[in-house]
């Protein structure tokens, strides 16, 4: 006797069993679910005199003022208004062009933010324009960042702390001052020399390794390294959390 074979195929939980079931919904970004302490990637938009707008998810725009980059770059604005109580009139065009913003960033660059605050700007017989003040300083940018998130092909905000001959020593911002960043000058991207560089720049850094001791962390600047699956540069294990921080 031959016995037929028979397809049974995989039913489909009926509706009625998926009630119970708890949905989670994301929702996207906007004005009012943007918090103070929220942390957000912004793309430069817009650079003027005083401060620096990011493009973010949504078409929402947030501003980091020129206080709100980098520690050495407020050390370097508060030391020329300083000098220039004494002698309004004569203001240094080299100290002009030390802060001028476009030495610092560039359109199109991706940057992590903080959120400092979320107001209303009104003027009298004028409805309140929305304000979003950010933070690219990465001792803020940073700051749910520990040792162990710093995973290779994971992304971290560093400041330009120092140039040296064969690359730039970068401030992490983190709690641990033994941990620096390093980053080669044939990382900074094609065409990028590191006489172009100046302290206190911000970069959002893909971790590319570490020293032995793991006090000296190697970064790269270089957008094209970023994410490029080809090269394998893709986080593929995140042991924290922090890893995944935009």
């Amino acid at each position: 006797m031959v016995k037929r074979k028979t397809n049974v195929k995989e039913r489909k939980p009926k509706a009625s069993s998926r009630i119970g079931e708890k949905l989670v919904r994301v929702e996207g970004l906007s004005y009012k679910r943007l918090v103070p302490g929220s942390i957000v990637l912004g793309q430069v938009s817009q650079i003027n005199r005083y401060d620096i707008a990011l493009a973010l998810p949504n078409n929402l725009t947030g501003f980091v003022p020129l206080t709100s980059i980098s520690d050495i770059l407020t050390d370097k604005a508060q030391k020329q208004v300083d000098e220039d109580q004494d002698n309004e009139e004569d203001i240094d065009q080299q100290d002009e062009d030390e802060l001028d913003l476009k030495s610092y960033c560039s359109l199109g660059q991706y940057l992590r933010a903080y959120v400092i605050s979320t107001e209303k700007e009104s003027k009298l017989g004028e409805r309140g324009k929305r304000h979003i003040e950010l933070s690219i300083n990465p001792h803020q940018a940073n700051v749910e960042l520990g040792g162990t998130d710093l995973a290779i092909n994971s992304m971290v905000q560093a400041t330009v702390k120092s140039v040296e001959d064969h690359g730039l020593v970068m401030d992490l911002g983190l709690q641990d001052n033994k941990v620096r960043g390093f980053m080669s000058s044939k990382e900074l991207g094609p065409g990028v020399h590191t006489s172009q560089i100046r302290e206190g720049t911000v970069f959002l850094c893909l971790i590319t390794g570490s020293s032995s001791n793991g006090n000296v962390i190697k970064l790269s600047a270089d957008s094209k390294r970023a994410g490029n699956i080809k090269k394998g540069n893709v986080l593929t294990d995140a042991p924290t959390i922090g890893c995944l921080t935009p």
